[in-house]
């Protein structure tokens, strides 16, 4: 016999008024949350707006076009305020020592030199710079680990978080996995429907780094909207949609979606290989000296 489908329910609803004041309260909150992608590239000041609990800012670049490094500069540029970094693709020794890298300014090879010549490194290399990022370098993870250890932190039930988190990065999301879906295809399209409602759920900002298409020897490295390898939906899912490639010493972030703003504009940082560093080639500026210039 079919089971009988449920009864429908009266969905709850806001008035107008009440719509506003809600508007208020989010956004004193979101004045209180303080993550801007200004701080990472200046750039970033004149064409979005501060990151907000719940939105989902997806990094997509070809391999070997460092996506996952961008994430580490994001993250670290969030210091002071805590922030949790799940790193599916590299060990943990080699995300340290791109952190401590870019972080001090020295090339990868000598942070592991000053390491073994200098007794736990003290002096030699900074890193309380980064002590806001906690990391977790497990593998065959899927969102509901990610859920549920963000919620512990929240709980403040694990060490070396003494405060909410209030960024969440996942690097990347096609090695995590999911019981929903037989292909790849499906297998991503079901991570991808659940990072909103995971940032959300959470109430935290999601950072999250994909693959593109693998491109021809012929076609431009440019990324564009619908570059996103595997499904449609990552793009579906994402607030704030960024497209990475190199050339040369350039390191280029398209705006290729952005829900609070204007998407198409290309930030052109300057890149440098052997430091793993991403620089502004633009004057520092903070958004008050931006005035009205500071409109998404």
């Amino acid at each position: 016999m079919p089971a009988k489908p449920p009864e429908p329910r009266i969905l709850p609803g806001l008035t107008m008024d009440e719509l506003a004041e809600a508007y208020l309260l989010e956004c004193n909150r979101r004045d209180a949350f303080t993550l801007d992608l200004g701080d990472f590239l200046p750039d970033f000041y004149t064409h979005v707006r501060p990151i907000a609990p719940g939105d989902v800012v997806v990094v997509m670049a070809d391999t070997g076009n460092c996506k996952t490094l961008t994430l580490q500069h994001i993250a670290q540029a969030f210091h002071p305020e805590p922030v949790m970094f799940f790193e599916l693709e590299v060990t943990g020794a080699l995300l340290f020592e791109r952190f401590a890298a870019f972080f001090n300014g020295l090339r990868p090879v000598d942070v592991e030199q000053r390491f073994k010549t200098s007794p736990h490194a003290i002096g030699a290399v900074d890193w309380q710079g980064l002590s806001h990022i906690w990391t977790c370098t497990e593998s065959r993870l899927n969102l509901n680990d990610v859920e549920a250890t963000v919620r512990a932190a929240i709980d403040h039930k694990i060490p070396g978080i003494l405060s909410r988190p209030k960024a969440v990065f996942l690097d990347y999301l096609g090695l995590f996995s999911a019981s929903e879906g037989t292909s790849r295809y499906e297998r991503i399209t079901s991570i991808a429907d659940n990072l909103r409602p995971l940032a959300k759920t959470l109430n935290i900002a999601l950072f999250v780094s994909v693959q593109i298409h693998r491109k021809g020897d012929n076609q431009s490295p440019e990324v564009g909207l619908h570059d996103a390898k595997d499904s449609g939906n990552i793009e579906q899912a994402a607030t704030l949609l960024l497209g990475q490639w190199i050339e040369g010493d350039t390191l280029n972030l398209r705006i290729c979606k952005n829900t609070k703003g204007r998407a198409g504009p290309t930030i052109a940082a300057r890149w440098n290989g052997d430091l793993m560093q991403i620089t502004s080639r633009t004057p520092v500026l903070e958004p008050a000296d931006l005035g009205e210039h500071y409109s998404p």
